[in-house]
């Protein structure tokens, strides 16, 4: 599985600096923006004020074969390009406007768009960081470039040519359909490239290689895009295979209630635009109550556009009322509304089944694809998985327990580094400010979104459960993260109940996203379930091969919640014991990765979520490399052999 690394469109508006290497490009009141580099110097200067070119390293640009290399991200995000990287095929690619521009680490063969390129320079990486030859990127932008030998600057200035005309492909089809692209019969090589944009301004680039049947769920570009183009390319041959496709945001919103996932087709009218624009930003909570004995209805939070008319609904209706109010109908009724969208292929019956009696928690999000053909399954193209709470959490993550002070800023902000998205805390960690300012630190320094991070953290019995409010309130404030992804209770407690019925509050009040629980087992839910209104979406327990929960993991999973495991290596005075295992070392060996990796592997491929803890950055690395190899039948078999049903900890 390949390893994609996106980062999103930044916009810099420059001001003529000093000598140096030197970019232009047409500003918005039509002045010339322009960027100062210059060769050995690891700062740049951006509208007179100093920067570093890579925040927190020297990285600076460099003469390599007579030809300057340059930063990629410094340079093309400040023409107003978009940056992804594949760590599989070591492929950057390159996008601005209409133009897609493919290179490898190494590789003299390069694409712009249509047409094959042999560069005199490879692309290299130094100090981590991907160099390339900017000549070719210049010119395949549409710059025209000057070099002063004797001052090393190189001049780029913006032309209103651009690149040449694109050529045909060679008859292979781009499908699209909800959100998901399909290509079938790629030949080995192909790579295909999906560039998002929104307003007609480039976004966000991701690549899939691949060959015979490739699959993309575009959901998420999606999310923050009104338009896809998508290509496929011959990686070998440097050709294209088909013509440039493109897709447009689906009308269909998914909508999750009581551990079920449906979804619903918008209407056309503005009113539903705008509902789907408010879902672009986020997922939407309502607690719905009952009214009429034919609804549930529910504050939206906000104020849309009303197209109203009279309606006699259906069960299924989503409709709009008083520009404030979603209401979701499972009877008739008849009145002036405005009518959002229906409920696709719901019967009356089911739909009350699902609904309920009482108040209900409803979430509403942007439509994916994988949400309707695998509610609750794990994506390993995404490596996420679908929360029946609506939200798509990361499917391996960095545990916190044991880390404190730098240690666990330093642990936190590394993981975030290693594309890591999943941190889990909690109050008894006594951890959290430090993982919160990691958090912050991370989103500043390495650009990474908010909306990218998944928080768990957790109350714990005895004084906090039993005043829930405030102690939910301190984590948020610990934290200081703006909202909480997942708030569990930590164990079982004679006041569990009522500290989740709080938790259901601060989630209709939008401070916590999703809720569950921690260390509770068959009998435990069996008493705790029918005492609460939301389905917690996520179940964490102790789970390692010596300790493997055959009967509980299914339970919970049947019932529309995730498992998540912690001590996934066996936890404290166990792990070199476990990592020694002769049966895991054996796999390990076989598929050339580590004893660590195979458990990890092992852990995904039953559908558990892991949340390795570690300190040490080779181990939170390696941690993460879990997608490039797939463990058989027979040796998920012999590793199911090892259950002892010994449990590492007490609770």
């Amino acid at each position: 599985m390949k390893k994609i690394l996106s980062m999103l469109l930044a916009f810099c508006m420059m001001a003529v600096l000093t000598t140096g290497c030197t970019a232009q490009t047409q500003a918005t009141g039509g002045a010339l923006q322009t960027i100062t580099l210059q060769i050995g110097n690891p700062m740049m200067t951006v509208d007179g004020e100093p920067l570093e070119v890579d925040p927190g390293r020297a990285t600076a640009p460099v003469i390599e074969g007579e030809r300057t290399l340059l930063p990629v991200r410094a340079v093309v995000e400040a023409m107003g390009g978009a940056v992804a990287w594949d760590e599989e095929t070591q492929t950057t690619a390159l996008a601005k406007g209409d133009t897609v521009i493919l290179l490898t680490i190494d590789s003299h063969a390069a694409f712009s768009n249509e047409t094959a390129h042999t560069l005199d320079t490879a692309p290299v990486i130094i100090n981590d960081r991907t160099m390339l030859p900017i000549r070719f990127i210049a010119e395949g932008f549409g710059y025209e470039v000057g070099w002063d030998g004797a001052t090393s600057t190189v001049t780029l200035t913006g032309t209103e040519a651009g690149e040449a005309a694109h050529s045909a492909g060679t008859g292979v089809e781009i499908a699209v359909e909800n959100n998901v692209v399909t290509v079938s019969s790629a030949p080995a090589g192909s790579t295909l490239i999906t560039a998002f944009y929104r307003d007609n301004t480039l976004s966000d680039v991701k690549l899939y290689p691949g060959s015979g049947t490739i699959t993309a769920d575009i959901s998420q570009g999606m999310a923050s895009a009104d338009l896809a183009k998508i290509f496929l390319w011959d990686m070998e041959t440097l050709q294209p295979l088909a013509a440039t496709t493109e897709a447009t945001m689906t009308n269909k919103i998914s909508i999750a209630v009581n551990g079920h996932t449906l979804t619903a087709t918008l209407a056309d009218n503005s009113s539903a635009q705008a509902f789907l624009e408010l879902l672009r930003e986020a997922p939407i909570t309502i607690e719905m109550q009952d009214y009429g004995n034919f609804e549930k209805v529910g504050g939206l939070g906000a104020t849309l556009p009303r197209n109203d008319e009279q309606i006699t609904t259906q069960a299924g209706d989503l409709i709009l009322y008083q520009g404030n109010q979603i209401t979701i109908y499972y009877d008739t009724n008849s009145w002036d509304f405005t009518r959002l969208g229906k409920i696709d292929d719901i019967t009356q019956s089911e739909l009350k089944e699902i609904l309920g009696a009482g108040s209900v928690t409803v979430t509403f999000s942007l439509y994916s694809a994988s949400q309707e053909a695998n509610p609750g399954k794990f994506n390993f193209e995404t490596r996420t998985v679908l929360l029946n709470s609506g939200y798509e959490m990361p499917i391996n993550g960095l545990g916190t327990y044991s880390l404190h002070g730098e240690t666990c800023i330093n642990s936190v902000k590394s993981a975030l580094a290693s594309g890591v998205r999943l941190i889990d805390t909690a109050s008894a960690y006594g951890n959290e400010e430090e993982v919160g300012q990691a958090v912050r630190e991370a989103m500043e320094e390495y650009g990474i979104d908010r909306e990218e991070i998944f928080v768990i953290t957790k109350i714990y019995p005895g004084s906090e459960m039993a005043n829930p409010e405030e102690a939910i309130q301190a984590c948020l404030d610990r934290l200081d993260i703006g909202y909480v992804d997942m708030m569990l209770l930590h164990h079982p407690d004679p006041n569990d109940v009522q500290a989740y019925k709080a938790m259901e509050r601060f989630v209709a009040e939008g401070k916590i996203r999703s809720i569950g629980l921690s260390n509770w087992y068959v009998e435990e839910l069996e008493e705790f379930l029918p005492q609460v209104d939301t389905t917690p979406a996520l179940v964490q327990n102790e789970i390692h091969p010596y300790y493997q929960e055959n009967d509980v993991i299914p339970y919970i999973q049947d019932l529309g919640i995730t498992v998540q495991g912690w001590y996934p290596l066996g936890g404290r005075g166990h792990t070199a014991e476990l990592l020694g295992d002769p049966v895991i070392s054996e796999i390990a060996q076989a598929h050339g990765v580590s004893s660590a990796q195979v458990i990890l592997r092992w852990n995904l491929q039953k559908g558990v979520v892991v949340i390795p803890g570690s300190s040490n950055p080779d181990h939170i690395r390696e941690n993460t490399e879990l997608y490039h190899f797939d463990l058989t039948d027979e040796e998920m078999q012999r590793i199911n052999a090892l259950d002892r049903g010994e449990k590492h900890d007490w609770y």
